[in-house]
């Protein structure tokens, strides 16, 4: 496919991943006109280059639009648009690298890893479906969430699985309809309806890109197409406002990552003219014009049309979720324990991708 039409047909380029790579953490970014994906330290800032980028004919790279990792196995997952196939790495994974196993789906564009219950999601971009997979091994999907019944939109991009709340929750973004936030039971399966939506008016949702659900401060991180941020009550449902708004100068904030260990949003942002391409990092409770702590851009960072944003780091809780007791969860960040805990009951109320 011409970069021409590539830009031209789908608009979308990069997925952003934070990984927790060891006592070190680093951005993961797939490039999809470059068809790469680069990586860059934690602290990377202004026109840094990549450490490393995995790229070449071997990598079966084409089109990548989505990232997923899994800390536990110390794997990275890529979602290959054009060959309908996510593609498998070693997070150490450089040059011009044979993936280490492949899962075929159609037009994978937004992944989540749930290390948990060793699952990997995948919405399918241009059907109502959500495939599950196994982590390991190549096997189909053993449950696809999809149909009528879901109102999941066929331009549906981004996904997150709550763990925390057993929720998997959908930015539903529609070309036609009002655009939404889903969710769904975990583990749910085949044509259902939604457990509840936020929707409607006050929500100010145009067409959400990307999406957070921090579990410990209950709160929603939507990227929107009009250069916002809107963050939502995590148990909230139906016609709400959201809690606050981070308005961008310019930009489609294609995707969100909430960094609980230094207490920072990671946005990144698809703009024109195509060099404006950046990640932001922002205080994590940043709101209405404010501006970013840093900013990754320039020719040397490599970045070309950002687009889902899905940071990833080594978030586990102290009792690995086994008691179901949420006030005795106290959460683990890159190894480092905070004294932040996890209030409330737990429940399924309420509403990342």
């Amino acid at each position: 496919m011409s970069q021409a039409v590539r830009r031209t047909a789908f608009g979308l380029a990069a997925a952003w991943a934070l990984v927790a790579n060891g006592s070190e953490a680093q951005i993961f970014v797939p490039n999809a006109f470059a068809d790469a994906v680069t990586v860059y330290e934690y602290t990377a800032a202004g026109n840094d280059p990549p450490l490393r980028t995995i790229q070449g004919p071997n990598t079966g790279i084409d089109l990548p639009f989505a990232l997923a990792v899994d800390n536990e196995a110390g794997e990275l997952f890529v979602a290959s648009f054009s060959s309908d196939t996510v593609l498998v790495y070693p997070l150490a994974a450089n040059g011009n690298v044979v993936p280490i196993r492949t899962k075929a789906t159609q037009s994978p564009i937004g992944m989540h890893v749930d290390s948990r219950h060793g699952e990997l999601f995948v919405r399918n971009f241009g059907t109502q479906a959500v495939s599950v997979f196994k982590l390991v091994g190549e096997a189909p999907p053993h449950r696809i969430l999809g149909g009528p019944a879901t109102t999941i939109d066929d331009n549906a991009v981004d996904l997150f699985v709550d763990t925390l709340n057993d929720e998997l929750v959908i930015a539903n973004r529609s070309s036609e309809d009002p655009s939404e936030i889903l969710f769904f039971a975990r583990t749910a399966s085949g044509d259902v309806p939604p457990q509840r939506a936020i929707s409607g008016p006050s929500t100010g949702l145009l067409a959400p890109y990307s999406i957070y659900v921090d579990a410990v401060h209950d709160e929603i991180f939507v990227g929107d197409s009009d250069s916002a941020v809107r963050v939502f009550d995590r148990r909230a449902s139906g016609d709400v406002a959201p809690l606050r708004t981070l308005e961008l100068a310019s930009g489609l904030v294609s995707g969100v990552f909430v960094d609980l260990a230094h207490d920072e949003l990671f946005l990144g942002i698809r703009d024109n003219p195509p060099g404006n391409q950046r990640l932001a990092v922002y205080d994590r409770e940043a709101a209405g014009a404010a501006q970013p702590l840093r900013v990754i851009a320039g020719s040397a960072t490599g970045l070309d049309y950002p687009s889902i944003l899905e940071l990833r780091s080594r978030q586990v809780f102290a009792d690995g979720f086994e008691t179901g007791n949420t006030s005795a969860w106290s959460l683990v960040v890159e190894e480092v324990t905070t004294d932040k805990e996890v209030e409330g009951s737990g429940t399924d109320e309420g509403p990342r991708g």
